[in-house]
């Protein structure tokens, strides 16, 4: 899904800014590219199913999201460490195989895979975020490709937004409402 999308926005969009982060401008082309060179950078990995992103780059942390579900893995998405709750175990409640973080995140081709899409089933995990308005040991929070899709086309019938349109994203990536954002961005092809 994601990442089928990406890849055809890219090709019709190529140099259109859809993301300013930070002001730095992503273009489709840009984000879909950064995340097949992470994707072809950790493939031959020896992960099993859930990566741990740990990003301070907000533009590493969404090319990673793509480039893990790419390869049909889960990407973890974990909060910054001021936000992260002492002396609690994120790692061990996430079950976490393998780790992405700012310092690793070095690009560097290893096994180019050809990618040729796979049919997605909606109940498969896209990401598990950590809940933060709970008691006690935060949650990790499995959210499926269909949980996003239908809250993107849910969130679709509600605002009639366009190409031209402009949305301000004040939430973090490492909460659904901000992540939702990039989803949205992604799959109604607006900036």
């Amino acid at each position: 899904m994601i990442v089928d999308i990406l890849k055809a926005r890219s090709k019709e969009n190529i140099n259109r800014t859809f993301i300013n982060i930070d002001n730095d401008k992503i273009t489709y082309g840009g984000l879909h590219g950064l995340a097949e060179e992470i994707a072809d950078s950790i493939c031959d990995k020896n992960i099993f199913s859930r990566v741990k992103l740990n990003f301070n780059s907000k533009k590493l942390l969404l090319a990673s999201i793509i480039a893990v579900n790419r390869l049909k893995k889960i990407p973890i998405i974990f909060p910054p460490k001021e936000k992260m709750i002492k002396n609690i175990d994120y790692d061990s409640i996430a079950k976490v195989d393998f780790e992405l973080n700012d310092n690793n995140c070095i690009i560097q081709p290893k096994c180019k895979k050809k990618y040729v899409g796979y049919q997605y089933d909606a109940n498969s995990v896209q990401c598990i975020l950590f809940t933060s308005g709970t008691f006690g040991s935060p949650k990790g929070v499995e959210l499926t490709f269909g949980n996003m899709y239908n809250s993107v086309m849910n969130w679709a019938e509600i605002y009639s937004f366009n190409e031209k349109d402009v949305y301000l994203n004040v939430m973090p990536m490492h909460h659904i409402s901000g992540l939702s954002i990039l989803f949205r961005s992604i799959y109604l092809n607006f900036y």
